[in-house]
């Protein structure tokens, strides 16, 4: 598959949900981080933990979760596609996320 060409699963927002929940050390007690994630972002954040580079990843670290600071909303964004569809994106941390895709 080409660079951008697919990915697994669908486009509907209960298949591009993620939840990540994590319990002492560095994280903040009883905090919700609502940013944008996904599944490529877990690495980074493991070996950032680790104290190792997360370099040639394409995910970010998910800092929100020990610092409050990162703690910021996703920027929203739509991205008309061909054939009346629509994607719905969120913006973080350079990254765009996928949140579904509508008909228009």
């Amino acid at each position: 598959m080409p660079e951008g060409g697919g990915m697994h699963g669908g486009l509907h927002r209960r298949e591009l949900a993620t939840l990540l929940v994590a319990e002492g050390g560095p994280f903040r007690r009883a905090a919700v981080a609502r940013g944008a994630c996904d599944l490529a972002d877990l690495a980074p954040t493991l070996l950032h933990l680790l104290g190792l580079p997360p370099a040639g990843m394409e995910g970010r670290v998910l800092s929100a979760g020990w610092d409050a600071g990162a703690d910021a909303p996703p920027v929203p964004e739509r991205l008309a596609l061909p054939g009346g569809f629509r994607l719905e994106l969120s913006r973080q941390g350079g990254r765009r996320y996928p949140d579904a895709l509508l008909q228009a």
